[in-house]
């Protein structure tokens, strides 16, 4: 009989080999956003906002390097690797990131290049520049070109507003011209009190219902700080803490889905 890690591996193989249409949904980058249930282009972290929210690269005034892994569900090389970058060019903040997930016989691969400028004292801008890339084994490879805007806006002492419009050109993959998925989401991060902060996140992917994410994150200690969070649409739970020292940070994240299983991811940053 065949045991349920096969069958999720055979899934994952229909679902990519069936065709193009499902390729480059967004999946989350970083351990931080993934164990705050995929919530937080709002929110304070600053971790792969290339991918995230390149807004929030004016609050990024260093040069650092992030690096992040993810295994999904226990199956066998189905993972995910990123790497960002982040360092000023003439006095503005700039990123570039790279991303890959997938198997051996299905590969996506992104590279995304962003700024952002601060237009008002209370409202940052900023874009991506993003490229696209398939390989399906025994079918050759195609690529793209897609464009990402995003904002953030401070509300309040505590309170701040932010959106992201991903793929605003609709470009599309190979001579079937598969489209990649336009998507948007409206995020909010609010601290109650000291030390806790409350991440909501709605994201309406193209041919997907709302999907409502919630998050929260705080620090025990000055150098801690655990997140969990909850995503209705796929009915998952997650958790994960970072621990910085220094220069240095690391982090882990959880992620439980209801059918599938659970998830682990792990990043590491450095600031120069």
């Amino acid at each position: 009989m065949m045991s349920f890690k096969n069958y999720k591996t055979l899934f994952f193989l229909l679902l990519m080999t069936h065709s193009l249409f499902a390729a480059f949904e967004p999946k989350g980058i970083g351990t931080a956003y993934l164990a705050a249930g995929s919530a937080g282009r709002a929110g304070t972290n600053r971790a792969f906002t290339v991918f995230l929210n390149p807004a929030k690269l004016v609050w990024n005034t260093d040069t650092g390097v992030r690096l992040f892994y993810k295994n999904y569900y226990g199956i066998e090389n189905l993972n995910q690797m990123s790497l960002e970058a982040r360092f000023p060019v003439w006095g503005q903040p700039f990123a570039i990131g790279i991303n890959r997930y997938g198997i051996s016989s299905y590969i996506e691969s992104e590279l995304r290049a962003g700024s952002a400028f601060r237009l008002f004292d209370a409202l940052d801008l900023g874009f991506s520049a993003n490229m696209y890339g398939v390989f399906l084994k025994n079918y050759g490879h195609s690529y793209a070109f897609g464009f990402t805007l995003a904002a953030v806006y401070k509300i309040f002492e505590h309170t701040q507003a932010a959106f992201t419009v991903e793929n605003l050109n609709e470009p599309e993959l190979g001579q079937a011209k598969e489209k990649i998925p336009l998507s948007a989401a409206l995020g909010f991060s609010y601290f109650p009190v000291r030390n806790v902060e409350v991440l909501i996140d709605l994201v309406k992917e193209e041919d997907y219902d709302f999907d409502f994410r919630s998050g929260i994150a705080f620090k025990p200690l000055s150098w801690t700080t655990v997140r969990f969070g909850f995503k209705t649409i796929v009915k998952s739970y997650s958790a994960g803490f970072s621990i910085n020292y220094g220069q240095f940070d690391l982090g882990y994240a959880f992620e439980y889905h209801t059918a599938l299983g659970g998830s682990n991811s792990l990043s590491v940053g450095y600031v120069f």
